[in-house]
């Protein structure tokens, strides 16, 4: 079927924000005039794609149509909508450039579906666990899912009541601040998915694309093939994994927490090897002195220098382990956490992440370090250098990640615009 695209005036996204995402992250004020684009898939489902930017797209009018390709002039900005037509997926690609080479900002894009609801249906998202059921099935209400480049993938999928996709909606760019929304409609006869990508960055052009499925499949087959789309698109294939991967491992965190020393770590290390353990993880505790991790931004996290009183030879404990005990040796590491007590913090103190607070007019100083300086890529580096040089681990453990704040507004420089990228 043809895709049919027609441009209309939405209403202010400040407002609607407001009403339709309620409390949520970064609901911010854009401008009020904001075009949609409807679309209308290979089965004829009516899709909506919007776009917030600044400067504000006007005066579009359609210059191209086709089957699977729109293009669409507007006063400063060329907008090129396409159709892929893949097995029982469509993907709704965009391009929005300036059409002057200045650069532009792209407050945030938005694709809406909405289909008949049915009874028994469900919310299948990323990030569903088996103890709390893998299905939101209390559709009466919202549900909202935030992901980005550290947490989460932008894909979810209504199924029915025997698990199959009755719609699938994912952006194929996942390292950027995404918001999924599920929602009947007003009048209960549909039940809506939006996608809002809101990273809120400027460039000359933009581009992206959305994967809709209408596929009647199992949920896990469409999870699967909307991901082996988004690696084809990235060019990414998977490298080669070391045996090593696989072997079970023990980690002591869940009873001992960061209370661990040679003697304790040394004797958990022959039980657990006596077990058939073949990896052991040196969780918390080698890095700095217990009771440091729980103080957070406080404490004197980021030092990774084994306490002498705790770790006399630590060096020589992972050497042990690995030539006594026949074990890998994997060592945790929090890489972006700083406290301002570690030995670090004098120097790229100012790199941590600063986010504003309007409550106290100011801003508050976060313990992790901003991934989009250059300063934190060189830090990171000198330090897995000396670990590696000093300790001799088999591997790493990189913890903490997913709590990295997406914005930051301290007054370092960003090399990096968007989270994303850096």
């Amino acid at each position: 079927m043809n895709s049919v695209v027609r441009v209309s005036c939405c209403a202010a996204l400040a407002l609607l924000g407001a009403l339709f995402y309620g409390a949520g992250p970064a609901t911010q004020a854009y401008p009020a005039y904001s075009p949609s684009f409807d679309l209308s898939l290979s089965d004829g489902t009516p899709v909506q794609l919007s776009f917030s930017a600044e400067p504000q797209l006007a005066n579009c009018r359609q210059v191209e149509a086709g089957d699977d390709r729109q293009v669409w002039m507007c006063r400063d900005h060329l907008l090129e909508l396409t159709v892929s037509r893949q097995p029982d997926a469509d993907l709704i690609g965009f391009r929005l450039a300036s059409r002057d080479g200045f650069a532009i900002s792209l407050y945030e894009h938005s694709t809406r579906v909405a289909v008949p609801a049915s009874a028994g249906d469900a919310l299948f998202t990323f990030n569903r666990q088996p103890a709390r059921d893998i299905m939101e099935t209390s559709l009466g209400r919202p549900w909202v899912y935030f992901s980005a480049a550290n947490r989460g993938i932008p894909y979810a999928a209504l199924v029915d009541k025997h698990g199959l996709v009755r719609l699938g909606l994912g952006l194929l760019g996942q390292d950027s601040a995404v918001l999924l929304r599920g929602e009947s409609s007003g009048d209960k006869r549909d039940y809506v998915l939006t996608l809002r990508q809101t990273d809120n960055v400027s460039a000359e052009a933009f581009e992206d694309a959305v994967y809709v499925s209408r596929s009647r499949r199992p949920w896990y087959r469409d999870a699967q093939r909307y991901t082996e789309i988004v690696d084809r698109s990235r060019g990414y294939e998977p490298p080669e994994m070391p045996e090593a991967v696989l072997n079970p491992t023990y980690d002591s965190w869940y009873w001992t927490l960061d209370r661990i020393d040679r003697n304790l770590t040394w004797k958990l290390a022959e039980r657990s090897r006596a077990l058939g353990f073949q990896t052991y993880l040196i969780d918390a505790g080698w890095d700095t002195l217990t009771g440091e991790y729980v103080k957070g931004l406080k404490g004197s996290t980021g030092d990774y220098t084994p306490p002498a009183a705790q770790f006399p030879d630590f060096g020589g404990l992972i050497q042990d382990i690995r030539d006594r005990l026949g074990m890998k040796v994997m060592l945790w590491m929090q890489p972006y956490a700083l406290g301002r007590r570690s030995i670090y913090y004098p120097r790229i103190g100012s790199l941590l992440c600063s986010i504003s607070d309007p409550a106290f007019a100011g801003l508050i100083e976060t313990p992790f370090l901003c991934p989009r300086t250059y300063g934190v890529r060189s830090h990171m580096a000198g330090l897995f250098e000396r670990i590696l040089r000093d300790y001799r681990p088999d591997a790493f453990w990189f913890d903490w990640q997913e709590e990295m704040p997406q914005d930051c507004d301290a007054p370092h420089l960003h090399e990096q615009e968007r989270f994303g990228d850096g």
